[in-house]
């Protein structure tokens, strides 16, 4: 009874902040909303998260919208969701549910949530234990999933290049981090310089890319 009526508060809430403030994609989506559509559910998820359409940014309006669409089998939302809980937006860090969602979110197609659980599994954040074998078994789907993945290139080419999780092959490697590089991966083009492959590529800042954990 509390769930329903906090949901209801949060709801209220939104309604009004639509009414107020919110753009015609806003209004649109709360109106489809009331239909059970993920799809608005998900974007209004959005809007509250990052602040967008004439809505407030508010983590815990995100996490609602989220975990509704989710419910109704949007993807995106089920990553977004593992997204939260592994970094406290808005909730306390859970590992276990940000795990939760993202393999709920991988079992339906999400390389983002893939990838992440692939990254928890090569340094054992979240699942108690490394398992480097594992978390090149999920690369390897991920990047064949998404060419475009270079954040996920880049980490398996680690992999291949140390002999982590899977043997030394060093053809691998420098294939995915030319990948990775193509694709703009400042630290694939790093490591590319420092292995005497490509020696004229341009370097990025070498920050880490685009991995959502």
């Amino acid at each position: 009874m509390k769930h329903a009526t906090k949901y209801g508060e949060a709801a209220q809430i939104t309604g009004g902040q639509v009414a107020e403030s919110g753009d015609e994609d806003a209004r649109r989506a709360w109106a489809d909303q009331k239909r059970d559509c993920a799809e608005a559910e998900y974007f209004l998820g959005e809007c509250h998260d990052f602040g967008e359409h004439g809505l407030s940014k508010d983590d815990a309006l995100a996490r609602y919208w989220y975990e509704r669409a989710a419910r109704h089998g949007d993807v995106c939302a089920m990553t977004n969701l593992g997204y939260m809980f592994a970094h406290g937006n808005g909730v306390e860090v859970d590992g276990e549910k940000s795990v939760g969602w993202y393999e709920l979110a991988s079992a339906n197609g999400s390389y983002l949530a893939m990838g992440n659980l692939a990254y928890f599994h090569l340094t054992g954040i979240f699942v108690g234990k490394a398992d480097p074998v594992k978390a090149v078994r999920l690369y390897e789907k991920v990047v064949k999933m998404e060419p475009e993945c270079e954040c996920y290139k880049y980490d398996l080419g680690t992999c291949y290049e140390n002999g982590v999780g899977t043997a030394v092959d060093m053809e691998r490697a420098i294939a995915l981090y030319r990948d990775a590089a193509r694709l703009g991966s400042g630290l694939a083009k790093k490591a590319l310089k420092r292995l005497g492959v490509d020696r004229n590529v341009e370097c990025g800042t070498g920050k880490a890319e685009g991995v959502a954990v």
